[in-house]
């Protein structure tokens, strides 16, 4: 059924009906008859009009307006035809029962249907030779069939209609929660009015919960990350040429949390303003990229420590190549390891170990790799260096790792033996003769000791 707001929208629609059939009637009949014509019938008009124009203004009840407008529009017919039993003016009045059927409501049609057997009833036997002079007063049957005919289709037209309007609504219903229990959002995007609106609230956006339209321009100003603004355009250029496009991004709420959201769209051109009104879908996919970052990590970094493992040393190794960097290694064993398990256990050593990765990654540059070999031996990556560059770095190293760790309320004081390969440009450079180089130099060193 149609909710009160609905019946207050088609309450001013038929209200602004009647208005204008009524001051074309009048003018009509000005014209035919002259001014006088119209009275006293406009004065009933202006009070009826104005107590619905209240109703309307006011929103009094709209299901009970709806009824009075029905009533009064039968009870204006009736005053035209007792003032003017014209025969147009008795077909006139049978436009209220199909017009009162914009209500959608049975009542509402099944009390036209009775004001127009009523007012035939009225028009036949009361002005039979000015309205049907020609007509049998056997024939009377045949108005009130078709009066019952006329109401009796409307009741199945609106029957019908509210079926398939309840289907709708059904099937938008299970669409909506299906996209709300996987986390699909639907989007429309007008350029015209530079207006995003959504079928539901985007998640972790509790700025936004009020509404599901928001301004383009501040969507993107506002709350897309930084560094995929450029992604969000190319996306959108390549959508609005006519293909779907799918892009990755992230959006940041007020307190700097991230949800990223997969964007699905296609173009639709309106021909006539030749301007492209794009929809599609968004999906949060926070979890699966949490899940491709964990995986991420299990594959190029060591679990205990976070630094890198053999296969991202050897990913990033190649990658510095093609871009022809020189390329050096430093080589880190820590000295008498095994003795701090020995002596204070296990746990004790792998947080010393997070401690000592920790400690040589802040005297890294930025460019630099830190890869745990296995067991306490760590190698550094470094490229676009000098000799005096490796040797720095290696002095920052070792004085950082001469410094007592404190584990577990123990300060532990350790060492590291270093070794580093020569400096080789891209082109030349071999990362297993590099680090057997850097290899043998630090266990020279450590004999040495």
């Amino acid at each position: 059924m149609i909710d009160k707001e609905g019946i207050h929208s088609r309450n001013v629609i038929l209200f602004s009906l009647i208005v204008v059939f009524y001051f074309v009637q009048v003018f009509i009949n000005i014209l035919i008859e002259g001014i006088a014509s119209v009275f006293p019938l406009v004065i009933l008009f202006l009070i009826f009009g104005s107590i619905l124009l209240l109703f309307i203004i006011k929103k009094i009840n709209p299901e009970l307006t709806m009824y009075t407008i029905v009533i009064f529009t039968y009870l204006y017919f009736f005053f035209l035809l007792t003032d003017s039993p014209y025969l147009v003016n008795y077909l006139f009045m049978w436009l209220g029962l199909p017009v009162s059927a914009v209500y959608q409501n049975y009542r509402a049609v099944m009390l036209a249907g009775i004001g127009s057997l009523l007012l035939t009833f009225y028009a036949f036997f009361s002005f039979r030779n000015e309205i049907f002079p020609n007509v049998a007063s056997g024939d009377f049957v045949f108005f009130l069939i078709f009066g019952l005919f006329l109401m009796g289709f409307l009741l199945l037209f609106i029957k019908v209609t509210l079926f398939l309007w309840k289907k709708k609504e059904e099937s938008s219903s299970k669409l909506n929660k299906v996209l709300q229990q996987t986390d699909i959002i639907t989007w429309s995007y007008d350029r015209s009015t530079d207006l995003l609106s959504l079928s539901n609230r985007l998640p972790n956006m509790p700025e936004l919960s009020d509404t599901l339209e928001i301004s383009g321009k501040q969507m993107v100003g506002n709350y897309i990350h930084s560094e995929d603004i450029d992604i969000l355009k190319r996306t959108f250029f390549e959508i609005e040429k006519g293909e779907a496009h799918t892009a990755e991004y992230r959006i940041v709420n007020s307190k700097g949390e991230i949800t990223w959201l997969q964007c699905r769209g296609v173009s639709f051109i309106n021909e006539k303003e030749r301007k492209a009104k794009i929809e599609g879908i968004l999906i949060d996919v926070t979890k699966q990229k949490q899940m491709e970052e964990h995986i991420k990590k299990l594959a190029y970094y060591d679990s205990l420590t976070g630094a890198a493992n053999r296969y991202m040393l050897k990913q990033r190794f190649e990658s510095l190549q093609k871009l022809g960097r020189t390329l050096a290694i430093i080589f880190i064993d820590m000295n008498a390891f095994k003795q701090v398990n020995d002596t204070y256990g296990h746990d004790a050593g792998d947080r010393l170990l997070q401690k000592v990765s920790m400690r040589i990654q802040e005297e890294m540059a930025e460019t630099d790799l830190l890869c745990r070999m296995g067991g306490d031996e760590f190698v550094i990556l470094l490229s676009n260096v000098d000799d005096a560059k490796v040797r720095a770095a290696i002095t920052r190293i070792q004085s950082a790792l001469n410094s007592p760790f404190e584990v577990a309320g123990v300060p532990i004081l350790v060492s590291a033996s270093v070794g580093r390969s020569t400096i080789m440009k891209a082109d030349q450079a071999n990362l297993d003769r590099m680090l057997q180089q850097a290899d043998a130099e630090m266990y020279l060193g450590k004999r040495h000791r």
